[in-house]
């Protein structure tokens, strides 16, 4: 027998529970995730944190970015602003990711409150050089002060050679604002 969307929708199911397509951000669809109370709980608590890190790791096809959707559900809950953004294309470039974030942070604002901070850090010219990276990280910091923020990458764990990757991704940590939290995914099989 062949369970498909309809016989799950019989039962009570807003959707087959067992599909690899990540669940959605509408409550509708957020009732289809079972059994997850208690990474339900972690999540909803660690996005009203004002700092930190969270990695949801396991296998591909496991839920994670379902729960990075429900973050961003009970980021906008919690009255921040989620920024989800695919780390994949940043790569080598430090600057152009933090770029990417803010580019992202303009295009949820109402336009007439903008201030000249964001602008100025997309004119900010200098990448990986020592020495002005505490600037950036300064520049950062205060944008995320006056506008509260929740960054979520997916496919962190869909890059191929996540070796090479992590000197990027310490640099981005390094860089990262202390009033920034951030939660991504990693594929257990390329972290151990």
């Amino acid at each position: 027998m062949l369970l498909n969307d309809t016989w799950f929708k019989e039962r009570g199911f807003t959707r087959n529970p067992f599909s690899s397509e990540p669940i959605g951000k509408s409550l509708e669809e957020q009732k289809a995730f079972i059994d997850r109370d208690e990474a339900r709980e972690d999540i909803r608590k660690f996005v009203q944190e004002r700092a930190g890190a969270v990695i949801i790791i396991s296998k591909i096809g496991a839920g994670k970015s379902s729960l990075l959707n429900l973050s961003e559900v009970y980021a906008i809950n919690a009255g921040k602003i989620p920024i989800r953004i695919d780390p994949r294309p940043y790569q080598e470039d430090v600057v152009p990711f933090f770029k990417g974030i803010i580019r992202q942070l303009l295009s949820k604002l109402d336009q007439t409150k903008i201030e000249d901070d964001l602008l100025s850090f997309l004119s900010f010219q200098k990448d990986g050089d020592k020495k002005d990276l505490p600037v950036v990280k300064s520049k950062l910091e205060k944008i995320f002060d006056k506008y509260p923020c929740i960054l979520i990458m997916d496919d962190l764990d869909k890059i191929l050679n996540f070796r090479k990757y992590i000197p990027f991704l310490k640099k981005v940590i390094d860089l990262l604002p202390k009033n920034l939290p951030i939660i991504t995914t990693g594929d257990i099989n390329q972290i151990a």
